[in-house]
Protein backbone atom coordinates (compact mmCIF):
# COMPACT_ATOMS: atom_id res chain seq x y z
CA UNK A 1 0.00 0.00 0.00
CA UNK A 2 1.63 2.93 -0.86
CA UNK A 3 -0.03 7.02 0.62
CA UNK A 4 0.86 9.44 -1.91
CA UNK A 5 0.03 13.21 -1.14
CA UNK A 6 0.17 15.16 -4.58
CA UNK A 7 2.05 18.46 -4.73
CA UNK A 8 1.23 19.48 -8.42
CA UNK A 9 -0.24 22.87 -7.35
CA UNK A 10 2.31 23.73 -4.54
CA UNK A 11 2.50 27.06 -3.55
CA UNK A 12 3.46 29.84 -0.99
CA UNK A 13 -0.96 29.46 0.89
CA UNK A 14 0.14 25.90 1.66
CA UNK A 15 3.39 26.01 2.83
CA UNK A 16 1.63 28.70 5.22
CA UNK A 17 -1.10 26.83 5.89
CA UNK A 18 1.46 23.16 6.50
CA UNK A 19 3.50 25.93 8.83
CA UNK A 20 0.11 27.06 10.28
CA UNK A 21 -1.36 23.48 11.11
CA UNK A 22 2.20 22.47 12.02
CA UNK A 23 2.38 25.31 15.23
CA UNK A 24 -0.99 24.12 16.65
CA UNK A 25 -0.15 21.07 16.28
CA UNK A 26 2.90 21.73 18.33
CA UNK A 27 1.03 23.84 20.44
CA UNK A 28 -1.78 21.12 21.34
CA UNK A 29 0.19 18.31 21.84
CA UNK A 30 1.56 20.82 24.70
CA UNK A 31 -1.59 21.72 25.85
CA UNK A 32 -2.75 18.24 26.03
CA UNK A 33 -0.11 16.69 28.19
CA UNK A 34 -1.15 19.63 30.67
CA UNK A 35 -4.61 18.21 30.01
CA UNK A 36 -3.47 14.64 30.59
CA UNK A 37 -1.44 15.68 33.83
CA UNK A 38 -4.46 17.86 35.52
CA UNK A 39 -7.01 14.91 34.84
CA UNK A 40 -3.96 12.27 36.42
CA UNK A 41 -3.93 14.79 39.39
CA UNK A 42 -0.22 14.70 38.86
CA UNK A 43 -1.31 18.93 38.39
CA UNK A 44 -4.32 19.79 40.77
CA UNK A 45 -4.44 23.38 40.76
CA UNK A 46 -3.40 24.76 37.54
CA UNK A 47 -5.94 23.76 34.68
CA UNK A 48 -5.47 23.62 31.19
CA UNK A 49 -8.98 25.32 30.50
CA UNK A 50 -7.69 28.92 29.95
CA UNK A 51 -5.05 27.70 27.90
CA UNK A 52 -7.70 25.71 25.39
CA UNK A 53 -9.77 29.10 25.39
CA UNK A 54 -6.22 30.75 24.07
CA UNK A 55 -5.64 28.15 21.58
CA UNK A 56 -9.81 28.79 20.77
CA UNK A 57 -8.66 32.41 19.60
CA UNK A 58 -5.28 31.95 18.04
CA UNK A 59 -7.54 29.35 15.75
CA UNK A 60 -10.22 32.18 15.15
CA UNK A 61 -7.47 34.58 14.26
CA UNK A 62 -5.66 31.94 11.74
CA UNK A 63 -9.18 30.66 10.26
CA UNK A 64 -9.82 34.57 9.96
CA UNK A 65 -6.36 34.70 7.76
CA UNK A 66 -7.17 31.59 5.93
CA UNK A 67 -10.16 32.88 4.71
CA UNK A 68 -8.97 36.50 4.23
CA UNK A 69 -5.49 34.93 2.16
CA UNK A 70 -8.26 32.93 -0.02
CA UNK A 71 -7.70 29.33 0.88
CA UNK A 72 -9.55 26.86 -0.65
CA UNK A 73 -12.64 25.91 0.51
CA UNK A 74 -11.56 22.51 1.69
CA UNK A 75 -8.85 23.61 3.15
CA UNK A 76 -11.10 25.49 5.48
CA UNK A 77 -13.07 23.30 6.02
CA UNK A 78 -10.93 20.35 7.38
CA UNK A 79 -9.58 23.62 10.00
CA UNK A 80 -12.75 23.95 11.33
CA UNK A 81 -13.25 20.36 11.62
CA UNK A 82 -9.88 20.71 13.70
CA UNK A 83 -11.13 23.21 16.08
CA UNK A 84 -14.30 21.82 17.06
CA UNK A 85 -12.76 18.25 17.22
CA UNK A 86 -9.81 19.15 19.19
CA UNK A 87 -11.04 22.50 21.13
CA UNK A 88 -14.28 22.97 21.02
CA UNK A 89 -15.26 19.69 22.17
CA UNK A 90 -12.47 19.52 24.71
CA UNK A 91 -13.54 22.85 26.20
CA UNK A 92 -17.07 21.70 26.59
CA UNK A 93 -16.33 18.40 28.57
CA UNK A 94 -13.69 20.32 30.69
CA UNK A 95 -16.64 23.08 31.81
CA UNK A 96 -19.92 20.08 31.99
CA UNK A 97 -17.94 17.06 33.37
CA UNK A 98 -15.24 18.31 35.14
CA UNK A 99 -16.73 21.45 36.21
CA UNK A 100 -13.40 23.65 35.80
CA UNK A 101 -12.87 27.35 36.45
CA UNK A 102 -10.72 29.54 35.41
CA UNK A 103 -8.08 30.61 38.48
CA UNK A 104 -5.21 33.35 38.44
CA UNK A 105 -2.18 30.51 37.71
CA UNK A 106 -3.97 28.81 35.16
CA UNK A 107 -3.41 31.95 33.54
CA UNK A 108 -0.01 32.58 34.73
CA UNK A 109 1.31 29.10 33.13
CA UNK A 110 -0.61 29.41 30.26
CA UNK A 111 0.79 32.80 29.06
CA UNK A 112 4.29 31.21 30.30
CA UNK A 113 4.41 27.99 28.49
CA UNK A 114 3.34 30.29 25.36
CA UNK A 115 5.90 32.81 25.56
CA UNK A 116 8.22 29.88 26.32
CA UNK A 117 6.92 28.34 22.91
CA UNK A 118 7.61 31.78 21.00
CA UNK A 119 11.12 32.08 22.43
CA UNK A 120 11.93 28.62 21.77
CA UNK A 121 10.77 29.11 18.09
CA UNK A 122 12.73 32.32 17.63
CA UNK A 123 16.13 31.09 19.00
CA UNK A 124 15.87 27.18 17.26
CA UNK A 125 15.13 30.42 13.74
CA UNK A 126 18.03 32.41 14.87
CA UNK A 127 20.24 29.39 15.26
CA UNK A 128 19.56 28.17 11.75
CA UNK A 129 19.58 31.45 10.51
CA UNK A 130 22.94 31.92 11.61
CA UNK A 131 24.32 28.70 10.53
CA UNK A 132 23.08 29.87 7.27
CA UNK A 133 19.99 27.32 7.15
CA UNK A 134 17.13 28.77 5.16
CA UNK A 135 14.17 26.58 6.32
CA UNK A 136 12.05 27.71 3.56
CA UNK A 137 14.21 27.18 1.17
CA UNK A 138 14.83 23.72 2.26
CA UNK A 139 11.19 23.02 2.39
CA UNK A 140 10.62 24.26 -1.00
CA UNK A 141 13.40 22.45 -2.40
CA UNK A 142 12.24 19.03 -1.45
CA UNK A 143 9.14 19.23 -2.77
CA UNK A 144 10.11 20.72 -5.89
CA UNK A 145 12.85 17.76 -6.02
CA UNK A 146 10.47 15.62 -4.85
CA UNK A 147 7.51 16.79 -7.67
CA UNK A 148 10.65 15.77 -10.39
CA UNK A 149 11.88 12.77 -8.86
CA UNK A 150 8.48 11.18 -8.15
CA UNK A 151 6.09 12.42 -11.09
CA UNK A 152 4.42 15.04 -8.55
CA UNK A 153 3.69 13.06 -6.02
CA UNK A 154 5.32 12.57 -2.87
CA UNK A 155 5.84 9.54 -1.39
CA UNK A 156 4.96 9.65 2.17
CA UNK A 157 4.66 6.15 3.41
CA UNK A 158 4.83 3.37 1.50
CA UNK A 159 4.49 -0.35 2.70
CA UNK A 160 4.58 -3.47 1.61
CA UNK A 161 2.33 -6.51 2.56
CA UNK A 162 3.82 -10.11 2.01
CA UNK A 163 0.95 -12.53 1.22
CA UNK A 164 2.70 -15.79 1.86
Amino acid sequence: MLIKFNFDNINILSLQFLILIFNDFLLHIIFYIWYLLHQLNVLISPNPLFAYYVMLFYNSLVLYFMINKNFSIDKIIFYIFIIIIFRIIPIYYMITLYNLHIDYKSIYITFLIIITYILSLIIINNILLHNDINLFKIIKETITSSKIRNNNELNFISIDYNNN
